[in-house]
């Protein structure tokens, strides 16, 4: 029958396994996701095309027609490329258009073939050229190729092998006299070269040769661009590599080093490089059979494709995540040290014969990218060009057993302490005669110089290993070079109990000045603008902590604290700063003034680990947060902003003297130098000059594990623009924007966190009276509450408030699932609080109070009723004609779905123990098994609630209930309910209203179904559903569905599992297909 308006989904964005990779010309590179062919430039660093080439099927090869032009600048015209997946292949045409200038501007596509279905697993084909026709060679997995006309489409012949047996995979090669051969990966761990053109006496296809080496199957098989030899990659982590002479012996060559499966590899002159599950991309020498690097950048587990261009520059990989990266083979040298030969060494000349013992460099700090200070065992200090002591700056005997030097970024001050707490100031620049004087009464362990708002003026921050003092001094530049510079002390720094400090960073404009302790701790203080008038003289202040957070990295140090500039500029009354630790973890802070204007709060609204190794520095350089550390005895700068490592140097580990210095992000130009057996090195990156790529990120990851939930942020954006987001077997919260009016399949990544320790299964979201809250929960009975606020760099800022007690007596007791509310309507005195419903895996459900004001979470009730796992909840506030209820519906494995009336519980919240929920207000058993989907609707303006469910057992069900409060409490009326056994092929996993009549389903089965609820027209009290619209969707295992309303008819959905999809509806009309 005609129904009304249906919706048609579109398919707007993907996130999913990149499943191969293949350059065209060095800048132009093809990719393929899923059903979806994106087509890059990499110099641009921008998706040109994105193609749809398959509906219910992925992409798994890429063939183009001919080999890749292997020129610099080549403008391509136009390709054909063979796509194949599972069964079915597609021929297409690529035509490119340039603007004026030479730039790739578009590419349009067009059917160049008819050739589409097939009857075996498709793996490989080849472009064969016979007389002026054209054909395709196509590789199947039971072992026999078919050979196909391109542009009839017509067969022309089967060759079998004479080996019968499954493939795992196949590729195609040229031998001499023109022969084409296959080379086939087979169940039995060998690989079988055989002649597609020679036949035995049965009509077979002849071996010629077979490989054996490796221990397991064989995934991929790929060939030198000559096809003397070939490359393997195998279930048993190694790499092979044969010649593919026939008359030669299987010699091999074996490269192990990867710590999971190989999935792909490309040989290219003496170098292999490969990608495996272990989420690397190795290089391998074939000459010394050694791993040369290894780059990790992608999210989770495995990196499934690899290419190289075509000029052997430039590496692309694609990962599990959905991300592409490019690597610079080029730049292995430059990008990883690990040889003194290409370390700069500095070499002292000796100044007295009488001397016994050689001097050698003490201490050293960097200047700029070319010069830097050095101080000697004879206590001189030295300005260096490069590697090349050349002028003495100032000497004193003092400082030859000891001293602890820095130095201004503008090369005007430098200033050393000494082991009795003498210090001096000098210039490198010759703007003022130095200067000595006593801080401290014991040794010096902390020098920091920090320029101040004037120029030619520095705050100074000297401490002492023996005195729980730090000294905060003003050093001003002289009118005259001959003249010292001045000196006064503003302030003494008060520290806490039990802190030792390592850095200090300050805030000129907020007057704020932040420590970081070897024990982990933080400590904030309000200093003086500036020192006393000149011909003053005043007591310097004394500065007590105005913040003091223990354990900001856990017990092990803070070893760098930076103001971050990107954010702090834009908020006038916040300031934002990162720091780092030896617990390999980064974090950001943010301090606000509380509203009396006089005191300041500290929260940390972001945190990452990026090593198992210590960081030591963190710096913004051109909005980059550029992150340096030591790791298995390497140092490196990790580029924390893009998440990858840029740059890194085998010096033997962080138990030394070292300093790095960098002018951008990129590390274009930078210089690191370090102490070493009594020696000073340095290694100078200079700039490059050659452009291979626009970004090393081409194409942005999300999550390389099974996403387990996913949101929208409801309300938070004003245009079409929607913030959601996702999470689950990783562990990280990952907040992504979507942009309806993109077209290239994508969503943007704005940030992530991890704070829970395992799993979350659960994201819920209500509006309190700051703003946003956001409730997660998981593993380990873990519930946090989350603020969220809006951030002018990255969109959203999310500050982590407060953490809920267990309460379960099982360690491993997992919350499957929240519902929360806010209680604001419930009166002024509920303001601030919210409901949360937890459901869990003891048995058990648990209603939690989360309140605002005070940042704390109490546990009002619980109940057992289910009496087995309980794996949904939801909690929604109803307006009756008599006042608000509170409900809480929950599901759990035992098929049932409960409503709970909470109004009287909520209102007793103010009682110390939690209560016994007792009995349920209702109870329908509406699945034969576990409920794995649930969701609640609300009728505006009337005393309803409308449930609907999916389970295990692929059904879906719906109930509508009247509620009515008596004065034995609440209770339903008028129930009306219905149950629509297979709508799925598979379990239901996800649930929504749309509207309050139209639910929207999803499963396993990869397809997403949009059902009107219709009463029945004979039987009152029943459901019909109505299917209005279904889809097959790309993402695997899912997981989890979310929806946002828009304007008029309109809805966004999310889906999430092995990969995200967002879809977009658009109201059609559509005819009902009806169940009962």
């Amino acid at each position: 029958m005609e129904g009304s308006p249906g919706h048609a989904l579109t398919k707007t964005a993907y996130a999913g396994q990149i499943t191969a990779l293949e350059f065209l010309t060095p800048s132009l590179l093809l990719a393929t996701t899923g059903p979806f062919a994106k087509v890059f430039d990499i110099l641009a660093g921008r998706t040109i095309a994105v193609f749809e080439i398959f509906d219910p099927t992925r992409v798994h090869g890429i063939h183009p027609d001919r080999p890749p032009l292997a020129v610099p600048g080549a403008a391509l015209q136009s390709v054909r490329v063979a796509l194949s997946g599972g069964k079915q292949l597609k021929v297409l045409c690529l035509t490119f258009g340039y603007d004026a200038a030479g730039t790739l501007v578009h590419c349009e596509q067009a059917i160049a073939s008819p050739l589409n279905a097939f009857k075996d697993w498709i793996k490989d084909v080849a472009w064969l050229k016979s007389g002026e026709s054209e054909r395709l060679a196509l590789a199947f997995a039971h072992n026999f190729v078919e050979i196909w006309d391109v542009e009839s489409g017509s067969f022309i012949e089967k060759i079998q092998c004479e080996e019968h047996c499954i493939l795992y995979s196949a590729r195609f090669f040229g031998g001499e006299g023109g022969k084409t051969y296959l080379a086939s990966g087979t169940v039995f761990n060998q690989i079988l070269l055989w002649d597609i053109e020679s036949r035995n006496q049965d009509g077979e296809g002849v071996i010629h040769k077979s490989l054996v080496g490796h221990e397991g199957v064989i995934f991929n098989i790929r060939l030198s661009n000559d096809g003397k030899r070939l490359a393997t990659a195998s279930d048993d982590r190694t790499i092979r590599v044969w010649e593919t002479a026939i008359d030669r012996k299987s010699q091999h060559l074996c490269l192990f080093g990867h710590a999971s499966r190989v999935w792909d590899c490309k040989i290219v002159g003496k170098l292999v490089v490969s990608v495996a599950e272990d989420s690397t991309c190795r290089v391998w020498d074939l000459d010394t059979s050694e791993c040369i690097a290894c780059w990790e950048g992608h999210a989770g587990k495995n990196v499934w494709s690899v290419d190289i261009d075509p000029l052997a520059n430039v590496v692309a990989s694609g990962g599990g995540d959905a991300g592409i990266r490019l690597w610079s083979l080029t730049s292995l040298e430059r990008n990883k040290i690990d040889s003194e030969e290409q370390f700069s060494r500095v070499e002292l000349k000796r100044v007295q014969d009488t001397v016994k013992s050689a001097e050698i460099v003490r201490t050293f700090a960097i200047v700029d990218f070319t010069r830097s200070v050095i101080a000697t065992t004879e206590g001189r200090f030295l300005l260096c060009e490069k590697a090349n002591p050349e002028q003495e700056l100032y000497a004193d005997a003092e400082f030859s057993r000891y001293g602890v030097l820095a130095t201004s970024e503008c090369c005007q001050l430098s200033v050393v302490g000494g082991i009795n707490g003498q210090v001096a100031a000098f210039s490198p620049s010759g703007a003022f005669s130095p200067v000595k004087w006593y801080a401290h009464a014991s040794k010096i362990t902390l020098v920091v110089i920090r320029p101040a708002a004037a120029p030619g003026t520095w705050y100074v921050i000297t401490g002492s290993e023996t005195v729980d003092v730090l000294e905060m001094s003003v050093v001003r530049i002289p009118q005259s070079p001959a003249l010292p510079c001045v000196i006064e002390t503003i302030a003494t720094v008060v520290l806490p109990i039990h802190f030792w400090t390592m850095d200090v960073t300050l805030s000129v404009e907020k007057r704020l000045l932040i420590l970081g302790s070897r024990a982990g701790a933080i400590a904030t203080y309000e200093f003086p603008l500036s020192a006393p008038d000149e011909g003053t003289r005043a007591e310097p202040a004394r500065l007590e902590a105005g913040i003091l957070r223990r354990r900001a990295h856990g017990k092990e140090a803070v070893t760098s604290i930076a103001v971050d500039p990107r954010m702090s500029a834009d908020r006038p009354g916040e300031l934002t700063f990162g720091t780092v630790g030896r617990d390999g973890v980064y974090c950001r802070w943010s301090l606000k003034r509380k509203q009396d204007e006089l005191t300041w709060t500290m929260d940390l609204f972001y945190r990452s680990k990026i090593t198992n190794g210590w960081l030591e520095k963190i710096q913004y350089v051109d909005d980059t947060a550029v992150i340096c550390g030591f790791f298995a005895k390497c140092f490196f700068a990790y580029n924390e902003t893009k998440k990858y490592e840029m740059f890194s140097v085998a010096c033997g580990g962080g138990h030394r003297k070292w300093e790095f210095k960098a002018q951008d992000g990129l590390l274009n130009r930078a210089t690191f130098g370090f102490l070493r057996k009594e020696r000073l090195h340095f290694v100078f990156r200079e700039t490059d000059t050659s452009k291979q790529f626009s970004d090393p990120k081409l194409q942005d990851g999300h999550s390389g594990s099974e996403t387990r939930v996913v949101r929208f942020v409801d309300g938070w954006e004003a245009s079409e623009k929607s913030l959601f987001v996702t999470s689950g077997e990783d562990a990280v919260l990952r907040f992504c924007e979507y942009d309806p009016k993109r077209r290239d399949q994508t969503f943007r990544n704005l940030v992530n966190i991890r704070k829970h320790i395992s799993v979350i299964r659960g994201i819920a979201f209500t509006r309190g009276k700051g703003g946003m809250l956001m409730f997660t929960a998981g593993a380990h009975e873990e519930l946090r509450c989350w603020r969220l606020e809006r951030d002018s760099q990255q969109g959203v800022r999310c500050l982590d408030t407060a953490i809920a007690p267990n309460a379960s007596d099982i360690t491993e007791t997992r919350i499957m699932d929240i519902g929360a509310a806010s209680l604001a309507s419930l009166g002024e005195n509920f303001a601030t609080k919210h409901l949360i419903a937890a459901a869990c895996s003891d048995t058990f459900v648990r209603l939690w109070l989360f309140d605002e004001e005070c940042n704390e979470f109490s546990l009002l009730g619980y109940s057992r009723a289910h009496g087995r796992c309980v794996l949904k909840a939801r909690v929604t506030t109803v307006r009756t004609p008599e006042q608000v209820e509170v409900i809480v519906t929950t599901a759990g494995t035992d098929g049932r779905i409960l409503l709970w009336d909470c109004e009287r519980l909520v209102r007793r919240s103010g009682e110390l123990q939690p209560l016994e929920l007792g009995t349920p207000m209702h109870s329908s058993t509406l699945h034969q098994s576990g409920v794995n989907a649930l969701d609640v609707s609300t009728d505006a303006g009337k005393s309803s609630l409308c449930i609907a469910t999916g389970g295990d057992d692929n059904a879906i069900a719906a109930m509508s209930v009247i509620l009515i409060r008596k004065e034995s409490g609440l209770s339903v009326a008028n129930l009306v309910q219905g149950v629509m056994p297979s709508p799925h092929s598979s379990g239901v996993t996800g649930i929504k209203f749309i509207r309050p009549r139209t639910i929207i389903t999803t499963s396993n089965d990869q397809r997403i179904n949009v059902f009107d609820l219709v009463q029945h027209q004979s039987k009152d009290g029943v459901y019909n559903f109505s299917c209005v619209s279904s889809v097959y969707i790309d993402v695997a295992d899912i997981a989890d569905l979310d929806i946002k309303n828009l304007e008029g008819d309109r809805f966004q959905v999310a889906v999430g599992g092995f990969g995200i999809q967002i879809l977009d509806s658009e109201a059609v009309a559509r005819n009902y297909v009806e169940y009962s």
